[in-house]
């Protein structure tokens, strides 16, 4: 995701007092190398007080600190930023390390490590027009990826959110299963269930086993979706009253061009997946290269063009064609 730009007098901030509809939220804390004086003396007008939400935490040695995040907010195209500052902790105030690790609706999922010895930490701000709210969750007793692997989920109304992790899938007792580590705002607490993974003939039970969270989307209003952009697309409905379940959306293959990537390095630089209602969409980057590269094993650092191809998914069918 691109940074904004580091003069805020070229970005289209809103109206002092005012909020975008939606912004694009940039996923890596903002001034972390700056002290906050210096970063706060140059932020645009929209980054007042009424972007800032506080949190207390308890530190491993048992002391207390502060921790505040704010938002600078532009309105689309343009990407808005955040800020943290950690009192007790850091000389500078500056947290070891924060990112946005999901946002949906009006609630954004940090992960925050406030120092190098100190374990990182899950907090959910809740934007509320001049009121936000931020809260620190309790450190899961179980282990999982926590920028990669970990969704949010808002609840209707305004009525709470799930926090929902998910491990890879293991074939225990004839059938794939995956471990899911669950929060509640409700209760405040984590929990875990083995969920199932169901299929029939058709599915492709190789990418199951062989699937690895590149990032977790909302589907629908009920479910979360864990997405390896290689290989497919986790789905779980949450707020089911029965034992969860998970379905398995097979991507489409790579385009010519990402053929000889496929399972070797990361998609995120080529590919990407969103969910708007109902509808997955897929979009991949193909960069042309020299066909005589191609046929020798070797990369060619030439520019020959790329193209840009968008295929649209139901998360109940099979892909069906091009956005």
């Amino acid at each position: 995701m691109n940074k904004p730009s580091s003069s805020p007098h070229n970005l289209s901030a809103p109206p002092s007092g005012s909020y975008p509809d939606w912004i694009l939220p940039d996923t890596l804390v903002s001034g972390a190398k700056h002290r906050w004086r210096s970063l706060a003396s140059s932020a645009p007008a929209s980054a007042s007080p009424a972007t800032t939400a506080t949190s207390s935490v308890k530190l491993e040695n048992d002391a207390e600190a502060d921790v505040e995040v704010s938002f600078q907010l532009f309105e689309p195209p343009d990407v808005s930023s955040f800020s943290v500052r950690s009192r007790g902790v850091r000389d500078d105030g500056t947290p070891y390390h924060a990112c946005v690790v999901g946002a949906e609706g009006n609630v954004v999922l940090l992960y925050i490590v406030l120092d190098m010895y100190e374990p990182g930490l899950f907090f959910v701000y809740t934007a509320n027009h001049g009121s936000p709210s931020l809260e620190v969750l309790p450190r899961p007793s179980c282990s999982f990826n926590p920028t990669q692997s970990v969704g949010i989920l808002p609840l209707a109304g305004g009525g709470g959110y799930l926090v929902a992790a998910s491990a890879c899938a293991q074939f225990l007792e004839g059938v794939f299963k995956c471990q899911l580590f669950l929060y509640s705002s409700e209760t405040k607490a984590w929990s875990t269930k083995l969920a199932p993974v169901l299929g029939d003939r058709g599915t492709d039970w190789e990418a199951v086993r062989d699937h690895r969270t590149d990032k977790v989307i909302v589907v629908g209003q009920d479910s979360l979706g864990w997405v390896d952009l290689w290989q497919g697309i986790l789905v779980c409905n949450l707020l089911s009253e029965e034992e969860p379940v998970l379905s398995f959306i097979d991507l489409p293959d790579p385009m010519p061009g990402n053929e000889d990537n496929f399972g070797i390095t990361s998609a995120r630089s080529i590919r990407d997946a969103i969910c708007v209602g109902n509808l997955i969409r897929l979009v991949e980057v193909d960069y042309h290269q020299h066909e005589d590269a191609v046929t020798l094993g070797v990369t060619d650092t030439d520019d020959y063009g790329w193209n840009l191809e968008g295929k649209n998914l139901e998360p109940d069918a099979p892909f069906q064609g091009l956005a």
